[in-house]
């Protein structure tokens, strides 16, 4: 039983990657904007790999781009090719990075592409979504209202929480088993305490305690304070390294769902410091 839950997640993960490799999960994406935020988005793309989405090219109105590449993407053309390109290309994701006022024309063409089955996004979500992270350079007033503004009040405020608290519980029971093991593994690699605490602030800036497995030495900031985990980081233990690769880690952290403090699916609570930074 214990082994079979542990076999599970890591399964799931690896059956999961493995799908999203096969051609029928594949998706080609256009970006529309080759600036600043077209190129952060593509090297984003690029570096999470097994996401499905495979970058055919950009689309530009600047006169200077055109017929050029970058990283090996071609610029197709300006605004009035797109439905050309789309079509050419079997484009089923369009990512919007354009970080001026958009062309009238552009919009049109936009919402006729969504009305046609094609799916647009906005660079700041995709980059959400790939990264865990919000391009701040990106984001202004109107993105932040749209985010607002789109959220279902009700499912957001009752429904959801209801939800999420007794898939946690439910989570939380069958993998007792699989904490177990990840516990006794955490004392062998490296001794010292089994969970790591720390302080978050979640909704409405409330500050929480959230709980995970302890994947660093012990007292990891002692000497260089609050920092971001960098790649490669060698504050960070043998089981640490593989916890966080699964992101076995985290799964304590459903106690803190449980408790009403953190959602299954949210943005991710921050710690204060970094936020005064932010």
């Amino acid at each position: 039983m214990v082994h079979s839950l542990l076999f599970f997640i890591i399964g799931w993960r690896i059956g999961y990657s493995y799908l999203l490799e096969q051609p029928i999960f594949k998706r080609n994406v256009l970006i529309v904007g080759a600036g600043w935020a077209g190129k952060t988005i593509l090297q984003e793309i690029i570096r999470a790999k097994k996401t499905g989405l495979r970058v055919t090219g950009f689309i530009d109105d600047n006169p200077l781009k055109q017929k050029k590449n970058i990283e090996g993407f071609p610029i197709f053309g300006d605004r009035y090719t797109l439905p050309t390109v789309i079509h050419q290309n079997n484009v089923s994701l369009i990512v919007n990075a354009i970080t001026h006022e958009k062309h009238a024309d552009l919009i049109k063409t936009l919402i006729n592409c969504s009305w046609n089955g094609i799916e647009i996004v906005d660079m700041p979500t995709l980059y959400e979504q790939l990264t865990g992270k919000i391009p701040f350079r990106h984001i202004n007033d109107m993105w932040m209202l749209h985010v607002v503004l789109s959220k279902p009040k009700l499912y957001g405020k009752l429904v959801k929480p209801v939800i999420e608290i007794f898939v946690a519980l439910m989570l939380f029971v069958l993998l007792i088993p699989s904490m177990v093991i990840i516990a006794i593994l955490i004392k062998m690699d490296s001794g010292g305490r089994i969970f790591y605490t720390q302080e978050r602030v979640g909704k409405d800036g409330k500050e929480f305690t959230i709980i995970k497995f302890r994947t660093m030495v012990e007292n990891a900031e002692s000497n260089t304070g609050a920092v971001y985990t960098s790649n490669n980081d060698p504050r960070i233990t043998k089981i640490g390294r593989f916890l966080r690769k699964w992101r076995l880690d985290e799964i304590p952290q459903l106690l803190n769902v449980i408790k009403g403090e953190m959602s299954l699916i949210g943005p991710r609570p921050e710690r204060q410091v970094f936020i005064k930074k932010i």
